[in-house]
C-alpha cells in the first residue's frame, strides 16, 4: 500500500532458488544455510532414494489425446526424454520447484534452474522473470507459458505460498551428523585394524633397526607364496593377532541400524 492510496496494492517479488546461499526479501539479503545439490548428491542415502524417485518417474510415459502429449514424451531436441524429466524431478526433490518455458512455436519444453527464477505478483497477474543462463537470454514469461510444479509451498504471504520448499531444509543438521559420524567412522576403523599382529621377542631390548628386520625377514616368510603356508617360528618369538574391540563392532553395527 502507499501513503496516497492505502488501497493501491503494490507488486512483490521473491526468489525462488532456495538452495542459492542468500535470499531476497524486501531488498535485503539474507543467509540461506541450506545444503546445496552438489553436497546431496555427495550422501549417499540421498544419491539413493533421489535416482530411485527421478528414474521411476522419468521412465514413465505420458499417455492421452491432448495436443500437447508429444510434447511432454519428446519435450527437447537436445536430450532424450528420460535425461530430461529426470533433470526435472531432480530439481523437483532438490529445490521445491522446477519451472519449464513452454515454446509453443517448436512444441518443446526448456528446462530452467531454480536459480535463475525471480516470481512477481502485481494484483492477480503472476510473472516469472528469468535470469539469462548459457545461451538461454532470459526474460519475462505469464504464468500460461511456464510448467511451474512445486511441493510443500507455504508462506507467510501470497506470493511465499506460491513457493515450494526443498526437503533439505529439514535435513542440514541431519547430514552435518552423518558427515562426522562417518568421519567417526573411518578413524576407528582405521585405529582398530591396523596393526592386525604383534610379535613379541621375551630377550632382551631391540633396537629399530632390529625391530624392522625382525618385521622385514617375518612378512617375507609369510606373503607372496609363502602365504597360506604353515607358519614356523622358533622359541625366542610369539605370535599373535589382534581382534577387533567388541565395542568397536557394537559401535560399527549400530551405524548400520542407522543408515538403515
Amino acid at each position: 500500500m502507499s501513503l496516497t492510496n492505502p488501497f493501491e496494492r503494490r507488486s512483490a517479488m521473491a526468489m525462488v532458488g532456495n538452495t542459492a546461499p542468500f535470499i531476497m526479501s524486501g531488498g535485503t539479503f539474507i543467509p540461506n544455510e541450506l545444503v546445496s545439490e552438489e553436497e546431496a548428491l555427495k550422501n549417499s542415502d540421498l544419491y539413493s532414494v533421489a535416482s530411485l524417485i527421478s528414474s521411476d518417474i522419468a521412465g514413465a510415459k505420458f499417455i492421452g489425446d491432448n495436443s500437447f502429449t508429444e510434447m511432454l514424451n519428446k519435450p527437447s531436441d537436445r536430450v532424450n526424454r528420460v535425461t530430461f524429466w529426470q533433470t526435472a524431478v531432480l530439481s523437483l526433490l532438490f529445490n521445491g520447484n522446477v519451472f519449464l518455458i513452454i515454446d509453443r512455436v517448436n512444441q518443446r519444453l526448456r528446462f530452467v534452474p531454480a536459480a535463475s527464477v525471480a516470481m512477481e505478483l502485481n494484483g492477480d497477474e503472476l510473472t516469472y522473470i528469468v535470469n539469462q543462463f548459457g545461451e538461454f537470454v532470459g526474460g519475462e514469461f505469464s504464468s500460461n507459458d511456464i510448467i511451474h510444479a512445486r511441493i510443500m509451498a507455504y508462506g507467510a504471504d501470497e506470493l511465499r505460498s506460491l513457493i515450494g520448499h526443498s526437503p533439505l531444509e529439514s535435513l542440514a543438521n541431519e547430514l552435518a551428523q552423518q558427515k562426522q559420524a562417518n568421519r567417526l567412522t573411518v578413524s576407528t576403523l582405521k585405529g582398530a585394524i591396523n596393526p592386525t599382529s604383534k610379535i613379541t621377542i621375551p630377550q632382551g631390548t631391540l633396537t629399530e633397526e632390529a625391530k624392522e628386520a625382525v618385521r622385514r625377514e617375518f612378512e617375507r616368510a609369510n606373503t607372496g607364496d609363502n602365504a597360506g603356508r604353515v607358519m614356523v617360528l622358533d622359541q625366542s618369538a610369539d605370535f599373535t593377532t589382534i581382534s577387533i574391540n567388541a565395542d568397536i563392532a557394537k559401535y560399527l553395527t549400530s551405524m548400520d541400524w542407522g543408515r538403515e
